[in-house]
């Protein structure tokens, strides 16, 4: 059975949760993420591994700067740009994009 990715408010409302030290919904977080932050990292990587990599990186950023997302934007939003600004830095092929 396919995973079933959270909605705006749910993930908004796991943000909170795992601001406060609830551990099962920074899982959550991490599950309803991985998944779309690997296929961008393959899109820019084209490795497999090398997005897997990638995508363990991401989530480590994610977890370590939730407590700067301020909901201005939706949480998606919000992992896309940790996405799309740690590529670049880190695989200095991708300077350009």
């Amino acid at each position: 059975m396919p995973l079933k990715v959270p909605d705006t408010k749910a993930l908004n409302d796991l943000v909170q949760q795992a601001r406060i030290g609830d551990k099962g919904a920074l899982q959550d977080l991490v599950r309803a993420s991985q998944d779309s932050i690997y296929t961008l990292a393959l899109r820019f990587l084209i490795n497999p591994d090398d997005a897997r990599d990638a995508t363990q990186e991401i989530l480590i950023l994610m977890i370590t700067r939730l407590s700067t997302f301020e909901g201005r934007s939706a949480f998606r939003t919000w992992v896309y740009r940790i996405t799309v600004n740690y590529l670049p830095h880190t695989h200095p092929e991708l300077q350009g994009f």
